[in-house]
């Protein structure tokens, strides 16, 4: 994590989970979940063959360019991209909580993925896909 790997670099102490939490400013038990969802899956290069590793360095980049572009996408879609890839939630629990259908939010995230898959490529990130 950057916090952790700038304090690393500026030999400091690394945070404690509850310290780190506080300065996410999120609640220890969303950290925590964020922690095991993040150890469950992995920050997903979209420019990525299928089953080629993306370097760590690459990983934060395109965390902090999401990050950065992930206001653009609007609507649900936006809203679901926010929640399952940066927040970690899982679609099951993310339909609970809006009362609606897994499969729904598939579609908003597949819209969302689609969107920003066009960004990366306007931002040189991914090649453009000609069909």
């Amino acid at each position: 994590m950057k916090i952790q790997r700038e304090r690393e670099q500026n030999r400091q102490p690394l945070l404690s989970d509850q310290d780190l939490a506080t300065e996410l400013s999120v609640r220890p038990e969303r950290w925590a979940a964020a922690v095991q969802s993040h150890g469950a899956s992995q920050v997903v290069d979209l420019s990525a063959s299928p089953g080629e590793p993306a370097s760590s360095s690459v990983e934060d980049e395109h965390l902090d360019w999401l990050k950065s572009v992930l206001h653009q996408v609007d609507g649900l879609a936006g809203t679901v991209l926010q929640a399952h890839l940066i927040e970690g939630q899982t679609l099951k629990d993310l339909a609970q909580a809006m009362n609606c259908s897994r499969s729904s939010l598939r579609l908003h995230l597949h819209e969302g993925v689609q969107l920003l898959q066009q960004l990366a490529q306007r931002d040189g990130l991914m090649p453009i896909q000609t069909s």
